[in-house]
């Protein structure tokens, strides 16, 4: 899943998917709420990763029509060259056992 998606879905998602991830490019923390005190099946396994405030704006300034992107993803590290500009951010994990 891209975005927050809704509790129920992500429930839905938890008990047909082996592994779920959602990466969001909101707060996660509002996630986080929404889903506390929801019933989500195997919650604890469900990872959540957000991006580093400011990493999107500056990777969205970068964006034309034609994108082409090289992406090095190493220890929760990002890296992100298009053209010749080259963007650093860190991928932060969230854990939804602890709604």
């Amino acid at each position: 899943e891209i975005g927050n998606p809704a509790p129920r879905r992500l429930h839905k998602a938890a008990k047909a998917a082996r592994m779920v991830r959602v990466y969001t490019y909101k707060d996660p923390l509002t996630l986080i709420r929404e889903c506390a005190g929801e019933s989500v099946h195997r919650a604890e396994e469900i990872e959540v990763f957000s991006f580093t405030p400011g990493f999107l704006k500056e990777l969205a300034a970068t964006l034309t029509r034609d994108n082409r992107w090289t992406l090095m993803h190493s220890d929760g590290e990002l890296v992100i060259t298009s053209q010749d500009e080259s963007m650093m951010g860190s991928l932060l994990r969230h854990s939804l056992a602890n709604s």
